[in-house]
């Protein structure tokens, strides 16, 4: 079952997205029981994870129309993917995850006409290509007000769990010292 974990290093660590996500697959694979694919029944929290993941874009909706969101997810639900799947089901065509891809770009330009950059939904960085482990660029991002409201607040624990933010260095939830001072990075991982 794949899970959703955020965690948050120090800005002064690193200084871009990229570097970042590299920061916290190392902090996480050398994180004492995160990993246990090794054994059996596996001995840590996760077997394995990625950057993003199911979970990739999630950051950048903070900062989106959230009804427009809602909105567009509602169409895209009802005019292509539930169609397109019911076609599949039913063997009378094959749908892919591209296509899928491409009809909901072409949707989400109608919504988010302003939009700049790769959209936010049917992007899964375990399932496209191994070059995208460490997830696309919005998958760290310096919190701010919105992601700290939205993703952070009441959710910081000491040890990773399912939907909970972490801080590599034990930081409490106090928004002054959080908000433009951390880089928050999205965990897909699997257990």
């Amino acid at each position: 079952m794949h899970s959703l974990m955020f965690v948050c290093i120090p800005k002064e660590k690193v200084e871009t997205s990229e570097k970042a996500r590299e920061h916290v697959v190392g902090y996480l694979a050398a994180k004492e029981g995160f990993l246990g694919a090794d054994s059996n029944p596996p001995a840590g929290l996760a077997d394995y994870f990625a950057i993003g993941g199911r979970w990739s874009g999630v950051l950048t909706t903070a900062h989106l129309d959230s009804a427009k969101l809602e909105q567009f997810e509602e169409e895209f639900n009802k005019t292509y993917r539930l169609s397109n799947w019911c076609l599949s089901v039913y063997g009378k065509e094959e749908v892919t995850k591209q296509q899928l891809r491409e009809q909901a770009k072409a949707l989400w330009k109608k919504y988010f006409p302003d939009y700049e950059g790769e959209i936010v939904c049917w992007r899964d960085t375990i399932e496209d290509d191994d070059t995208r482990m460490l997830g696309y660029e919005d998958d760290a991002m310096i919190v701010d007000t919105r992601i700290y409201e939205r993703f952070v607040k009441g959710k910081v624990q000491d040890r990773p769990d399912s939907g909970v933010v972490i801080f590599e260095d034990q930081q409490k939830d106090d928004p002054e010292k959080i908000i433009g001072n951390y880089w928050i990075v999205v965990v897909d991982y699997h257990w």
